[in-house]
């Protein structure tokens, strides 16, 4: 007897234009048990998920993997089919990796291309597929819709039902069929009510992010995935605290409407070199402080090289440690400042990603396009230099004073820094635009309620 078995691998590393994806397989597969032993002999590689920041598309072999001989072409041309989505997540349309050519005027030569569209969908506001508005090849049947979730057409009817995980949402409804497990922290909603009633704007995550304002908690929906929500303007820290609507399109490094989302372990990692980088100046030495993270199977991430550069008091200009590659980056700006004797301060501001040398090499800019994900943890800002200045004597000691009786001064005879500068760890993409920023007292507000929040 044949059966249709679904198998959800760990995720598996690979590589793209965006830099490191990571694939999660759906294999689906059928099979014949003839002895007590477990002996697939058809086991069929139907579909893999591609992922980057969020899910890309999917891979769609339809491979026997049994079969040795049964290899797929290599450059996996016509098994991808890629999605484009709007603000909310929805599946506006699939393409297919190949194009048509076009010659228009019959001459024989390709005078333009034309994408082969798969799938398209316009929806109503809460998820309904509109009428007459939808197409799909024959072949094609792609499972997931509205708010990018899995429709669940096999119960309900095509269209009809789309699953968060938690629950099941009705588009035609705009309601949930089942009440929300935390309806008692909003009691001024339905417990069946879907994105606070405003779908256009808000979504209904599936749970997985831990939100925070001035490093105090704000929100959460108890579901483990070690995201953090970094919340910065207000209106969104009342509309999550208090309403307990979320924003939408909540991902790792990225920033969302009224904040920015890093993963628990990259911020606790950016603590660490912050710690580090105080440390070795509280010594009289300025090292630069570098690490570097790489995601693994689970979801969080891995430290895989911590690193400490030269003195660079020692040396003639601020040097770098090297680090090899990965998924996340991590360094240290100097946290001194420097006053020369004609009054000039010098130092680094950490909001500041540090450009190419003469030559160049080097440079924080062209170090964040290895990785997804950059750090720069330091000061942030400019320092105040408070001067003082000798006052202009006569030959008996009296001020002098110029011809609107204001006394003169000479040159400066003291400096004093006053250092308020924020204290933290900046948060910048690949082509070094910045994401967000953390105070490092609120980074570690965070990390000290989610430790106990988990014991």
């Amino acid at each position: 007897m044949k059966s249709k078995i679904s198998i959800h691998s760990d995720a598996v590393r690979d590589c793209a234009e965006q830099g490191s994806l990571t694939a999660f397989q759906s294999v689906v597969f059928e099979e014949t048990v003839v002895t007590p032993r477990y002996a697939p002999e058809n086991l069929m590689w139907r579909e893999q998920h591609l992922y980057g920041s969020s899910r890309l598309g999917m891979l769609r072999p339809d491979l026997d993997i049994v079969d040795i001989t049964a290899l797929p072409p290599a450059d996996w041309l016509a098994m991808k089919q890629y999605e484009l989505t709007n603000h909310l997540g929805n599946v506006l349309s699939t393409v297919k990796d190949e194009k048509l050519q076009l010659d228009l005027n019959c001459d024989g030569l390709v005078d333009a291309y034309e994408p082969i569209v798969l799938n398209a969908t316009d929806y109503y506001p809460f998820g309904m597929p509109m009428p007459n508005r939808t197409y799909s090849l024959s072949s094609s049947n792609y499972r997931f819709g509205f708010n990018g979730k899995e429709k669940d057409n096999e119960i309900y009817g095509d269209g009809n039902a789309v699953d968060f995980g938690a629950r099941v949402h009705d588009p035609r409804l705009g309601r949930w069929l089942s009440v929300d497990k935390k309806f008692q922290n909003s009691p001024y909603f339905t417990p069946y009510n879907f994105a606070a009633n405003n779908p256009i704007v808000y979504i209904d995550p599936d749970g997985n992010t831990e939100f925070y304002f001035n490093g105090e908690h704000i929100g959460s929906d108890k579901i483990e995935n070690g995201l953090i929500g970094i919340v910065t303007d207000l209106a969104i820290k009342i509309e999550i605290g208090e309403k307990k609507v979320y924003p939408s399109s909540i991902e790792n490094g990225k920033a969302f409407n009224g904040g920015f989302a890093l993963h628990l372990d990259v911020l606790k990692q950016g603590l660490e070199d912050f710690k580090r980088a105080e440390k070795s100046w509280k010594k009289g030495k300025i090292r630069e402080q570098t690490s570097v993270m790489i995601k693994n199977s689970s979801g969080g991430y891995d430290v895989t090289f911590t690193g400490e550069g030269p003195d660079a008091k020692k040396s003639d200009s601020r040097a770098s440690a090297s680090i090899p590659p990965g998924d996340v980056s991590s360094h240290s700006h100097p946290l001194d400042v420097e006053v020369s004797k004609d009054g000039k301060s010098s130092y680094y501001d950490a909001l500041i990603p540090s450009p190419p040398r003469a030559d160049g090499k080097g440079g924080d800019k062209l170090a964040f396009k290895e990785y997804s994900i950059n750090l720069i943890v330091g000061k942030n800002g400019v320092p105040k230099i408070h001067s003082e200045y000798e006052q202009q004597t006569d030959i008996n000691g009296a001020p002098k004073k110029n011809s609107d009786g204001e006394q003169l001064y000479t040159k400066k005879i003291n400096y004093t820094i006053i250092d308020g500068r924020e204290s933290a760890i900046n948060v910048f993409d690949s082509q070094s635009q910045l994401v967000g920023t953390v105070n490092v007292d609120h980074a570690k507000s965070i990390v000290k309620n989610e430790n106990k929040r988990k014991k």
